[in-house]
């Protein structure tokens, strides 16, 4: 259904639910602001949580977020307090993921890495 979520704030929380719903998955949530969203149940298995903001998201659990078969990536996600998750744990392997999921966008692994290592936190 939806495969690259951009700023998902601009949608508001009833579009979001009624839209996107349970279907996140390999959803690409680079800076979404999801207040208010219920995620429960959602799939985000595969996506990209490249400084998604979960803070006032409601019904996110620890393990939605690090299921064993292909759990979402973190990377600068800002997370509610207690889920006991680490949000920068998978820097290290976005590039990777970038250059294989959109190889228009990043023709060689360099280029991937560049784009990664500019949104980076030093």
């Amino acid at each position: 259904m939806l495969n690259i979520i951009l700023y998902a704030d601009s949608l508001g929380v009833e579009t979001f639910t009624k839209q996107v719903g349970k279907h996140l998955f390999r959803a690409n949530l680079s800076n979404a602001y999801l207040e208010d969203a219920n995620l429960e149940d959602a799939n985000l298995n595969n996506s990209i949580l490249l400084k998604t903001d979960f803070r006032h998201a409601r019904n996110l659990t620890s393990s939605q977020l690090s299921s064993e078969d292909s759990p979402p990536l973190l990377c600068g996600a800002l997370l509610p307090e207690g889920l006991g998750l680490d949000p920068d744990r998978d820097w290290d392997r976005l590039a990777l993921v970038l250059h294989e999921r959109y190889p228009e966008d990043f023709n060689t692994l360099e280029e991937a890495e560049k784009w990664v290592e500019e949104r980076r936190p030093k």
